[in-house]
């Protein structure tokens, strides 16, 4: 039997009879760097990429924006757990927040493309792009205030907020991850 005769009518040579959501993120970041954007990408580059047909893209994302958000989202997953290796290597608790801000600049540093989408799309990107960046730095930023907060606690102060500063305040299930826009 001709090779051809085992493939699927609507595969054509060269091209992934399926593709998971996970190849088709790691596809656009491998497209992406330190001086291309996600707001760059187009969706039959990003197929090309993840070596399947462009049609295919939608069975995982409505469009390319979409595939956008679900990469900074897992920047942000990827800050909070480089955070959390932070939190396990600091010292005492006075050094959590010194550390966790030291780890994430080694990581910038070490051209960590999940980081540098956070980063760049919170300017570069649509709005959409931009909450997203909002929400995932927001995040950062909660848990870096709670651990100063724990930590005067336990000191027995009391953490200084300046006038007008106030804490982010998300819709329900955004903190836990399972609120989408």
């Amino acid at each position: 039997m001709p090779p051809s005769a085992s493939r699927p009518a609507d595969h054509a040579p060269g091209r992934k009879p399926s593709i998971a959501r996970e190849d088709l993120i790691a596809a656009a970041l491998r497209l992406i760097g330190p001086h291309r954007s996600v707001s760059t990408l187009s969706l039959r580059e990003v197929a090309r990429e993840a070596d399947i047909a462009p049609n295919s893209f939608y069975r995982h994302f409505r469009d390319i924006d979409e595939l956008a958000v679900a990469l900074i989202e897992r920047s942000g997953e990827a800050l909070r757990r480089i955070v959390g290796h932070a939190r396990k290597r600091a010292g005492d608790a006075s050094s959590i927040v010194r550390s966790s801000i030291e780890v994430f600049i080694e990581q910038v540093r070490a051209d960590d493309r999940l980081l540098h989408v956070l980063l760049r799309e919170g300017t570069a990107g649509s709005d959409a792009f931009k909450a997203a960046v909002d929400r995932e730095l927001g995040f950062f930023e909660d848990e870096l205030h709670s651990d100063l907060v724990r930590i005067n606690a336990a000191q027995g102060k009391r953490l200084h907020q300046p006038p007008g500063s106030r804490a982010r305040h998300y819709p329900a299930g955004v903190r836990d991850g399972r609120h989408r826009d």
